[in-house]
């Protein structure tokens, strides 16, 4: 034993022990003899016994904690450096098993990397707290329908809530979409915007980069205009300039004085920007009126600073009250439904992407059942060696210590390859995601996803590695040395654990396999519910007109109605015609009144309105099912006129015949209109949702400032397109186009959700199903390598070839019925929960269940069909050798 070990350190500690219970006795003795020599203790004698005795347990104290120092600091060497050869082992067995190293390391690397991806995802879109200050504290706060809907609020409204809500809430702001042409610096340009309250800036903590923010003067109507540019546009118009502070620019035509630039950073865009990823390039005041915007006009976004300590439910419960308080019949006053703010900008991708996560953790099951699939059949090759090194002395923890360093080994190789693909998992889904998720681009792999790759690698190598690493801890040493280490009559116990591996594989594949087809199948249905319109060959662009130039409904006329006729001359052009909405994108909403009839004020019949030209039904080739058309003659001073839809007919004139009636758009209108026509339904809003009662008015009897040309040519789109930017420009050099688009994009980004989620979990369901292949061929592969002997011995008795395939594919049977029971069952109770992502099709749609089960069974008979045919190929001659 070397001079520094730690147990000769004990041992000494212990005899210093008795050596001081020794002076204690002694010194104990003297005292006493001294009291009943002379009845008093000799002080100084027993000073000298106490400090005696101090300094021999001090010294005692020391020695043993120094010992037991070196003790625990010896055991730590001594577990580090076995530690360290566990792990120079583990990299030498992978290095001398190339093909076993790749497949395990490709298997967990695709089931880390997905994880990672969905990980850093999910981490920016709805885990990372909004940039704004106080985010925890902001709510959103939408108007309640009478039918339960939530919409945003009229401008007379947010005055009421802004008054009533001072005792939940520190800071009420509002703000609304907009957008004006910027003209006199190069090229016409529509920029995107949005008029805010200007409090909004310094609730949401937002400092300019140049210059200031708004002054509460600046909200009034006749204050000077004033705008606030975005960085961006600062530096792509006016080259970061920072004498753009003060300079008057032209938008929409009017004059506007700059006094700010916002910094192109998460926090100076609103919440609605966060979730659409609409870009803005300027603000401005609201400078609404009740005039401007009357409370029929639900267009504003409203967001709130709860007061400190404040739930967010007592500002739902205040401002019911207020509204139960001031609703009148007259007048109806609709509660307010109030959402943290981050919930709000997550909308339903909350839902889409959590039904990802799961598929994904269901496909890193898979990835990790079939490692320790590939984990139990190394284990078991490995029979003979661990059997050696048990008979050789081996502890039992040691091999176990030294099987789960080869696991963790293999699965940080596959985290750190898996990592290699998450990354180009995140830049394929930026370039190739056709929808817009809010916060996308601070979807990154940072260092929160780096470490959550690390955990998630070595829990993997732990979790999946215990089983293989047990199960060679437990062997037997004679039996590992005798036959069974020869693989002689491969036992059937030995495969059972591989074979429920393969069965649980099975039964998620199928899982993920019927959740994508319903997703898939709803995706189809979404694509072939009736438009009520041709998309083919349409283009759209937003015109808006300069006030400054078009400041009246005269003027506005007549620069659409030569709009529509140039560009119905134009070569190539079969139809032309205007919109204030487009299809799908939905558009303004609100009440309407019908001739006779009256209505309590909860049930107020609604409306999408819609301000068109004559020829938009034929530009859009919809139908007209009864009545006529607009013409030339619906103009202004002449009887005002109205088209309805039917759904229209449908709702608010059940068994009358609509032509005839009339009806009041309640827009911009001062008397009723007629109804001329009923068009057949189309699809003004989201392709899921029902069709909504419409109305059309034409725009030669309703003035408007901004309208959509929608033109159908024989010529491609590209086409088209230049046409229309051709023939604005030579009208008006300062109106710059906005949206220029086709409708067949209108139409794809309208199922864009649908579509990317059916895509990503039919690539996990594919990816699982390959899986799950692998694992099985590798069952029953390894079963068939073990049993050489037996099928070799069966076939010299007279066995037939087809015997010998038969009975291999009864056992691949017997794996896929059992994990497909079992997926079904699964499948079954848990389709429910996506039952709110589906569309015309059932959560437990018995064709998808059905298909599911034939694609996986021909999948799964097709990988154990290269395992039988080997089975056939058994040699008779070498069974009977070996044995």
């Amino acid at each position: 034993m070397s001079a520094s070990d730690p147990r000769r350190g004990i041992r000494r500690a212990a005899d210093v022990e008795a050596e001081v219970d020794e002076e204690l006795r002694f010194h104990l003795d003297m005292r006493r003899e001294e009291y009943e020599a002379t009845g008093a203790p000799a002080d100084e004698a027993g000073r000298r016994a106490l400090r005696k005795f101090g300094d021999v347990s001090f010294i005692r104290a020391q020695t043993l904690t120094i010992d037991q120092r070196l003790y625990r600091r010896a055991a730590r060497a001594e577990t580090m450096s076995a530690l360290v050869q566990d792990v120079r082992y583990a990299l030498r067995t992978v290095r001398l098993t190339p093909g076993f190293t790749a497949v395990a390391t490709l298997t967990l690397a695709l089931g880390i990397g997905v994880t990672t991806v969905m990980f850093s995802v999910v981490d920016g879109v709805l885990l990372r707290p909004l940039p704004y200050a106080s985010a925890d504290r902001l709510v959103s706060l939408s108007e309640i329908q009478e039918t339960g809907a939530e919409i945003p609020a009229s401008f007379p409204e947010y005055l009421l809530w802004k008054e009533q809500s001072r005792s939940v809430l520190a800071d009420l702001g509002a703000w609304f979409q907009a957008q004006m042409p910027l003209s006199g610096v190069g090229e016409a340009e529509m920029l995107p915007g949005e008029r805010i309250s200007v409090n909004l800036p310094a609730m949401l903590g937002i400092t300019p980069l140049l210059g200031r923010t708004f002054r509460p003067e600046e909200e009034s109507e006749s204050a000077e205009p004033v705008v606030m540019i975005s960085e961006g546009l600062w530096r792509r118009r006016f080259a970061s300039d920072s004498a753009v502070i003060g300079r008057v620019l032209t938008l929409a035509g009017r004059p506007f004085t700059v006094i700010g630039v916002f910094p192109a950073t998460l926090r100076s865009r609103l919440p609605n920007e966060l979730a659409s990823g609409r870009r803005t390039d300027y603000w401005m005041p609201l400078r609404a009126t009740t005039r401007t915007a009357p409370a029929g006009l639900h267009f504003m976004y409203m967001i709130g600073q709860l007061k400190p300590g404040t739930p967010i439910e007592d500002v739902s419960a205040r401002l019911n009250l207020v509204a139960k308080q001031l609703s009148t019949e007259d007048n109806p006053v609709h509660g307010l439904r109030a959402t943290p703010t981050a919930t709000r900008v997550a909308g339903s991708t909350r839902d889409m992407l959590g039904m990802l996560v799961a598929s994904v953790a269901i496909l890193l099951l898979i990835a990790c059942a079939n490692v320790a699939n590939l984990l139990l059949a190394r284990a078991a090759a490995r029979t003979r060696e661990f059997g050696i090194r048990v008979a050789l002395g081996a502890s039992r923890a040691r091999m176990v210590n030294q099987l789960l360093a080869e696991s963790v080994v293999r699965a940080l190789l596959g985290g750190v390859l898996g990592v290699a693909l998450a990354y180009g998992g995140v830049w394929a889904m930026r370039h190739g995601l056709k929808v817009r998720l809010p916060r996308f681009e601070t979807v990154t792999i940072d260092e929160r996803v780096l470490a959550f790759t690390l955990l998630l690698s070595v829990l993997v190598g732990l979790v999946f590695g215990v089983a293989p690493a047990l199960g060679a801890a437990r062997g037997d040493p004679k039996m590992a040395l005798g036959d069974a280490a020869r693989g002689v009559f491969g036992s059937v116990r030995r495969d059972r654990f591989r074979r429920l591996l393969v069965a649980g594989e099975v039964a998620l594949s199928f899982v993920l396999l019927v959740a994508a087809g319903l997703l898939l199948r709803t995706f189809e249905r979404v694509l072939s519910v009736p438009l009520g319109f041709e998309s083919q060959n349409v283009v759209t662009a937003m015109v808006a007109l300069p006030y400054s130039r078009y400041p009246d409904s005269t003027r506005q006329r007549a620069f659409f109605s030569e709009l529509l006729s140039r560009m119905e001359a134009a070569p190539g052009v079969d139809a032309v015609g205007m919109t204030s909405s487009l299809p799908i994108e939905g558009g303004t909403n609100g009440g309407v009144a019908i001739e006779g009839k009256t209505y309590p004020p909860e049930q107020q019949p609604m409306a999408e309105k819609r301000i068109v030209s004559a020829g938009y039904l034929r530009a859009m080739q919809a139908r007209v099912v009864r009545g006529r058309a607009f013409e030339p003659g619906d103009v202004s001073g002449g009887a005002p006129v109205v088209m309805v839809n039917e759904s229209f007919a449908r709702k608010h004139l059940p068994g009358e015949e609509a032509v005839g009636k009339r009806v009041d758009f309640q827009w911009g209108t001062q008397e009723m209109q007629t109804i001329v026509g009923v068009v057949a339904d189309m699809r003004e809003g989201a392709l899921r949702d029902d069709i909504p009662p419409a109305m059309y008015i034409p725009f030669t009897q309703r003035s408007v400032d901004a309208l959509y040309v929608v033109v159908r040519g024989a010529v491609p789109s590209p086409q088209l397109t230049t046409i229309v930017r051709e023939t604005v420009g030579s009208m008006d050099p300062n109106i710059a186009l906005a949206e220029v688009r086709t409708i067949d994009d209108i139409l794809a980004n309208g199922v864009a959700t649908e579509r990317v989620t059916a895509s990503l979990l039919g690539t996990f369901a594919g990816l699982a199903l390959l899986l799950a292949a692998v694992g099985l061929y590798g069952v029953i592969s390894y079963s068939v390598a073990q049993r050489t002997q037996e099928l070799g011995l069966r076939a010299a008795l007279g066995a037939r070839q087809s015997d010998l395939m038969a009975l291999v594919f009864r056992q691949g049977t017997g794996v896929l019925v059992a994990g497909l029971v079992v997926g079904a069952l699964g499948a079954f109770g848990l389709s429910g929960l996506i039952a709110n992502q589906l569309y015309g099709v059932g959560p437990r749609d018995p064709a998808t269940f059905a298909i599911a089960g034939a694609l996986l069974a021909f999948v799964a008979l097709a990988a154990t069909f290269v395992p039988a045919l080997r089975a056939t190929r058994s040699d008779p001659l070498q069974a009977l050798r070996a044995e």
